[in-house]
Formats: structure tokens, sequence, C-alpha cells
């Protein structure tokens, strides 16, 4: 995705990933399409986001936020990262019915996000995906920092 960003929108991307091997991977496709200088990427987790700088216009996050061992401290370092204006973009799966989260967070994240400082533009559901018996329900939010 950050390389299709950068082409896209022809702008400086930071891609983060947890693993190394990702990481490698990335940088490998990055220089492939002649981007190496455009796109960034780091190993970092959820709690190293604490540690970058502000000033960036949008953060997207593809189903890892369920991951995170502290939502609330995720979700302020994202709102402190975003320039004014700045768009937080999220995928992420309810949780499972015997989840912990799903006892802390319930059936939305809509009451975190707006705790941490986050105003909701739109939210997009899905629901689909059956697969071996199982239903998946997507959320795909756009958030506001304001």
């Amino acid at each position: 995705m950050s390389i299709w960003l950068a082409k896209e929108f022809d702008c400086p991307v930071v891609g983060l990933d947890r693993t190394v091997a990702a990481i490698q991977f990335a940088r490998y496709r990055a220089e492939k399409h002649g981007l190496a200088k455009m796109v960034t990427f780091e190993v970092a987790s959820f709690d190293d986001i604490r540690s970058i700088s502000g000033g960036f216009d949008m953060v997207i996050s593809v189903d890892a936020l369920p991951f995170a061992s502290d939502e609330y401290a995720v979700l302020s370092d994202v709102h402190r990262c975003l320039n004014d204006g700045g768009k937080f973009i999220f995928t992420t799966r309810e949780p499972l019915p015997d989840s912990p989260k799903l006892k802390r967070l319930g059936t939305t994240w809509s009451k975190i996000l707006t705790s941490t400082g986050f105003n909701q533009s739109k939210l997009i559901e899905r629901v689909g995906g059956q697969s071996s018996g199982l239903l998946f329900i997507t959320h795909g939010l756009l958030m506001n920092r304001i």
C-alpha cells in the first residue's frame, strides 16, 4: 500500500511494521519501483509510535489495531502525530465473542476514538466474507483530527 500511495499521490510515505522480514521485503519493493527515496520503512511496534514526531497529513492502519495492547495510548499517539485537519483511516475486525477485547471495547470503536480526540466522518461497515462457517465483520473508518 505504501508504494501505491507514494505513486498515486506523489508524496513521501513512512511505512511501519513490527516484523523485520516485512520491512526488508517492503524496502526491496520500494527500490525495485524506484521509490526508495520517497518511501521509507521502519520496524516499529505500536509502542514505538510515541517516539515519532508529528507532521503527518494521513495515517492508515490496515487490520492492525486489534493487536495493540493499549488502544487508547495508540490512538492518542496517532492523533498527536497528525497535522491539523489530518486524516486517520483504518480497517479492523470486531473482536471475537470470547475475546477480552470485546469485554473492554464492546462492539464498536466509536467510544475509544472520540475519547482520544477523533471526529468520525465516515463509517463503512461490511458484513461478509463467510468462510468455513465463520462470519467476518469489517469496519473501515475515516477519522478527522479535531
